[in-house]
């Protein structure tokens, strides 16, 4: 589980079909048999793989609600996952790789998947059980942020106990520390030229927003599920403003294609934001370029919204969030896609060179001008809630 190439694009595919619950039997025999072989012995390695790892242990673990994954590379399959939802918690029951795929990352990226879907259920924590002598697992999910809990000896039948240690990660952490490091995150902008503001919550948001936006003026969007939730696009249909919607229902693609254009040259321009890091980087992927474009140049005013679910340390944090979430999940919205790029369906960036790739246009604003020629186009509201995709 050595975290090297970590960025490398892999597809986590939910296990469903009785050919996919046999291709994990398959792979748990030939990883469990190399790797535990040494650690536990031949027999209780037979004896575990007929108790929890055939396709009937397996099929019946998913009627009791765990979730299989595989993972795949490049149309093979190199390993795979199972987690289950309790109190409070995910555990993660299962988490392995090939041995010729190991060290490229991929287990990393399963436990970020895990991390993603213990946080679309609101549960506080990952848990999992380790064997007390697989030191190299051990070292890795202590890379990874997982401690040690307890240690735990089991008696799984046939003369056989599974003596492990269990570890968990809280995934509260990054929450209740947020708060504090707003603050930071507010000086780091300004002194980047760009002006921010905090608000609380979804309401104050919206207060924030309309009141920056002058009644009467014409008014550009960049698609953005934020704004949708925060309220600020129906307002703006209903009043009095020139909205240039170019996602409402009913346009052909010529006007469509007008209202984007007529959108860079608005008086204020509104939209989302794909990542913020903590030093003060607006990070975006475009499919086409128009939000990207209209944050650069053309309106007399851009405001930004984002959730702090989309703040992150770095550049390199932010442009995996964008590969590993927001991208994915935008790509099952968009229902004309056909065909649906390999995320929508994988949820993992796959590199791909579809006609629907929406991954095409990446800017990074890293500072404004503001002199006595230009100022400050952008303003930034970041909001205590977790908004967008």
């Amino acid at each position: 589980m050595a975290d090297k190439n970590e960025n490398r694009p892999v597809g986590i595919v939910p296990v469903s079909t009785d050919e996919e619950i046999g291709a994990v039997e398959a792979l748990a025999r030939e990883i469990w048999t190399e790797h535990y072989t040494p650690i536990i012995g031949p027999a209780q390695v037979e004896y575990m793989l007929e108790k929890f790892q055939s396709k009937e242990a397996i099929a019946g673990q998913i009627r009791e609600g765990y979730s299989y994954f595989l993972l795949e590379e490049r149309g093979s399959r190199i390993g795979y996952l199972a987690v289950q939802s309790r109190e409070g918690e995910l555990f993660l029951s299962k988490i392995y790789v090939r041995s010729s795929e190991r060290g490229r990352g991929y287990a990393r990226t399963a436990v970020h998947f895990a991390e993603g879907f213990a946080a679309e259920r609101k549960l506080a924590r990952i848990t999992l059980t380790v064997n007390k002598h697989n030191r190299g697992s051990i070292r890795a999910y202590k890379r990874l942020g997982f401690e040690k809990i307890e240690a735990l000896v089991q008696d799984i039948g046939g003369g056989f106990v599974m003596d492990d240690y269990r570890m968990g990660k809280s995934l509260k952490r990054e929450e209740e520390t947020m708060e504090a490091r707003i603050p930071k995150l507010l000086e780091t902008l300004q002194k980047n030229n760009i002006p921010a503001f905090y608000v609380r919550d979804a309401k104050e948001a919206f207060a924030k927003v309309m009141s920056m936006i002058p009644e009467g003026c014409n008014v550009g969007l960049g698609d953005s599920l934020t704004l949708k939730q925060i309220g600020v696009i129906d307002a703006l249909e209903k009043g009095n403003y020139a909205f240039f919607d170019s996602w409402r229902e009913g346009l052909t693609m010529e006007e469509r294609m007008e209202l984007k254009r007529r959108s860079l040259v608005s008086d204020v321009f509104v939209t989302g934001t794909n990542a913020l890091t903590m030093d003060g980087k607006i990070v975006n992927v475009d499919a086409l370029g128009n939000r990207t474009a209209a944050m650069l140049f053309g309106p007399r005013k851009v405001i930004i919204v984002v959730g702090v679910n989309k703040i992150v340390a770095n550049l390199e944090e932010a442009l995996k969030r964008i590969r590993t979430m927001a991208a994915p999940r935008n790509v099952k919205r968009k229902k004309h896609f056909h065909p649906m790029p390999p995320c929508g369906i994988t949820g993992e960036c796959g590199d791909c060179r579809g006609p629907w790739r929406i991954c095409n246009k990446t800017v990074i604003i890293e500072r404004q001008h503001d002199n006595e020629r230009f100022k400050p186009l952008i303003t930034v509201v970041i909001v205590g809630e977790e908004l967008g995709l």
